[in-house]
């Protein structure tokens, strides 16, 4: 299935369950893609929710073209998704840059439509200054062209992913390569927001899914958000086998988390 977003971009997008029934949106990370939830997909429809997944501009089957490469654009795809869906009453899930999106998602139009948020081993700021010690591997101002493409360069995981779920994403990315020369601009925009003063200030029930080994934030960004986050409204969690990618490393741990979470 397709939309075309309102700067007339083609986004390709699943839908299973019904209309009416409790609905979640599923945002895949920088150069991720929407057969990474497969597996939790299939298992929250057969509980009876409305699951819908997409692949950004840029990824995937979507289009691809350079414009647009920024956060706040692709959260006016994730709006335009919406709205062209029907969706008045949502749980977002985002992991990695799809976190991003939701947050701006969050600073543009507010929470009315959703429900729920949860984010999955992402920081709310991911550039390190003198003021902030918890971004990606090293990477400052000064040094960001040079080193934002080591998310890339890096492997992101701790626990080897099931092999048939890793030749199915093979496959999908070879049939829809990632260009990462053309979508550099977007990984750079991404890398230099700042959601500090978002997540303080979300209402709505927020869940943070951190990876126990991830190697791009560390423990010390895990303890960090364990002592100024969690409260009333945020629970934070650490999948501890987990490298960056949890929904990938420990599917079973994930998905027991997510569904709890929902399901409270």
């Amino acid at each position: 299935m397709q939309l075309m977003t309102n700067d007339k971009l083609r986004l390709v997008y699943n839908d299973t369950g019904k209309v009416g029934q409790p609905t979640i949106i599923l945002i895949a990370g920088y150069s991720g893609i929407k057969e990474e939830w497969l597996l939790i997909q299939k298992k929250l429809t057969t509980q009876g929710w409305r699951v819908i997944t997409f692949d950004c501009r840029n990824h995937g089957a979507s289009s691809h073209r350079a414009t647009g490469l920024r956060i706040s654009r692709l959260a006016m795809d994730l709006a335009n998704l919406m709205q062209k869906l029907s969706v008045t009453s949502a749980i977002l899930l985002g992991h990695s840059m799809g976190a991003s999106i939701i947050w701006s998602y969050i600073s543009l139009f507010g929470t009315a439509k959703i429900i729920k948020i949860i984010t999955i081993d992402q920081s709310p700021k991911a550039l390190n200054t003198d003021d902030w010690h918890f971004g990606a591997f090293d990477i400052t101002y000064k040094n960001l062209a040079l080193k934002a493409d080591m998310i890339l360069t890096t492997s992101l995981t701790a626990q080897r992913v099931d092999q048939t779920m890793w030749d199915l994403l093979k496959e999908r990315h070879r049939c829809h390569p990632f260009n990462q020369q053309q979508t550099h601009p977007l990984l750079e925009n991404h890398l230099v927001q700042d959601w500090r003063d978002v997540v303080m200030t979300i209402k709505i029930p927020h869940l943070m899914l951190l990876g126990g080994k991830s190697m791009i934030w560390g423990n010390k960004f895990n303890q960090y958000c364990q002592e100024k986050y969690q409260n009333n409204s945020t629970q934070v969690i650490i999948l501890e086998e987990s490298g960056h990618l949890p929904h990938l490393e420990e599917p079973l741990s994930f998905m027991a988390q997510v569904i709890a979470f929902i399901n409270e």
